[in-house]
């Protein structure tokens, strides 16, 4: 029997997401209890056993990887900013999403974190 993954502890991720993004934008501390989070919780296939924190030239094992994405959505005070998180690692935020990424993310197919600084 395959063992299957477990999901992260959303509660715990959000909390990082939001010190991660009061971090860049300081200025939402004046508005700290202004803001609604969502969730998006799936499966990702990797090509390689770094998932979504691959890189060029960088050595990993090339069986295909199964992490569980999840995106943490906080909207403050009008502004949407996406918290990506691999299994239960944290990739990177995204804010003033661009177009690619709202699609990505609707066919639940986001970038490695390395591709996502370059696109996103």
């Amino acid at each position: 029997m395959t063992e299957r993954k477990k999901y992260a502890d959303l509660n715990n991720l959000e909390n990082i997401a939001l010190l991660s993004i009061l971090k860049s934008h300081p200025e939402l501390k004046a508005h700290i209890h202004e803001y609604f989070t969502s969730f998006f919780v799936f499966p990702q296939v990797w090509g390689n056993t770094a998932g979504g924190f691959s890189e060029p030239g960088c050595f990993a094992g090339s069986a295909m990887t199964t992490q569980i994405t999840t995106v943490v959505e906080i909207n403050w005070t009008g502004n949407a900013y996406y918290a990506v998180f691999f299994d239960e690692s944290p990739a990177y935020i995204v804010s003033d999403a661009p177009k690619r990424f709202l699609e990505d993310l609707k066919r639940k197919r986001l970038l490695s974190k390395y591709e996502a600084m370059k696109c996103y």
